[in-house]
């Protein structure tokens, strides 16, 4: 699976229940890359997971950085947590959460003192809060090579809890595809980079190569089951030009309902003849920040 998602253990003291006491929400903490092993967080505010504490990094406290720094190769605290990056063993490209983390001990008179122990973690591993942390949101994600446990830059953009990312080099999904019933293209196992779950959008480009001309490519989400016309399509107006486009999709998932096993992000694609040659790469996706351990 290309994501670690962290199911921490009953000892960790990670609370795995969300909190709805306050709107879950993050501004700011913006992602910025540096080399590929580290990377850097922006000041900004995120509403604790499991309670209302608010872990802030104003950026312009006095004798700290202007900037939350993450180093894949340390083990703590502005790294990760529990293993370095360097040193897991990696079956495919991975994508990894990114958490601010703070003590709520933090406070004094019960205002928070933001020069106190903010900081952010790699969680590479179920119990991802080092020693002395107890309060923690997602903020972002980072995507590891597997072959040189080096980071994979992409950009983020967007504010409050829906942030975008574009890839640097688009991922292959489908190469050469020819089948003329709906097929499940799963974005997020093997070197995929869409969340998993429902509704998440992707961002693809799709090229059509039609043996003659009229020949259409169909996409649409996983669980829905098109008649005559998919969601997004494309149609080869001249035989043996391939034609490309852009497009964003609503991503089901892989498996057969919502209590499916497999909740992997994943479309559904058919071409209209034998001799129709499609391939669909993912160039970006939706990371929606809501209320969710991961």
């Amino acid at each position: 699976m290309a994501y670690l998602i962290p199911s921490p253990s009953a000892t960790s003291g990670i609370t795995t229940v969300p909190d709805f006491s306050s709107a879950a929400g993050v501004s700011g903490f913006h992602l910025d890359f540096i080399s590929t092993t580290r990377m850097f967080l922006r000041p900004g505010y995120a509403r604790a997971f499991a309670n209302d504490f608010p872990i802030t990094y104003p950026g312009n406290v006095a004798n700290t950085d202007p900037v939350i720094f993450l180093d894949t190769t340390v083990v703590g605290a502005g790294g990760c947590w529990p293993t370095a990056i360097p040193d897991l063993t990696l079956a495919s490209n991975t994508v990894f959460g990114i958490y601010v983390i703070a003590k709520s001990s933090g406070t004094t008179g019960g205002s928070l003192n933001p020069a106190v122990n903010v900081s952010a973690v790699i969680a590479t591993g179920n119990d991802f809060l080092p020693p002395g942390y107890d309060v923690f949101r997602r903020v972002g994600l980072c995507y590891v090579d597997s072959g040189t446990g080096l980071l994979i830059k992409w950009i983020q953009a967007g504010t409050s809890n829906d942030r975008e990312y574009m890839v640097q080099d688009a991922v292959p999904v489908l190469t050469g595809g020819s089948a003329t019933v709906a097929t499940v293209l799963d974005l997020t196992a093997g070197n995929g980079v869409v969340m998993p779950g429902h509704a998440n959008y992707a961002q693809l480009t799709l090229s059509l190569t039609p043996s003659v001309a009229g020949q259409v490519l169909s996409v649409q989400p996983s669980v829905l089951t098109a008649g005559t016309l998919a969601p997004v399509t494309l149609i080869g107006n001249v035989a043996s030009q391939p034609i490309e486009v852009n497009a964003e999709i609503v991503c089901g998932i892989a498996g057969s309902d919502v209590f499916a096993t497999n909740t992997n992000a994943a479309i559904k694609y058919n071409v209209s003849n034998a001799g129709a040659v499609a391939s669909i790469w993912v160039t970006g996706f939706t990371d929606s920040l809501g209320n969710n351990l991961f």
